[in-house]
């Protein structure tokens, strides 16, 4: 199990980035119904775990 203080410092931004993108996601899909930002905010949060998957085990 990895915890916190065995993540490369500054990952904490891009753990917050990953929690508000997948919350502006549902947002995007069940408040406002906007199918761009939706696309954006999934994009956006797959694209934050790929980079920490990145940070953390490359």
């Amino acid at each position: 199990m990895i915890c916190l203080e065995a993540l490369p410092p500054g990952s904490e931004l891009i753990l917050l980035l990953m929690s508000v993108s997948s919350v502006a996601t549902w947002w995007s899909k069940n408040i406002i119904n906007s199918k761009a930002y939706t696309m954006f905010f999934a994009f956006l949060g797959i694209a934050s775990t790929i980079s920490l998957f990145y940070w953390v085990y490359l």
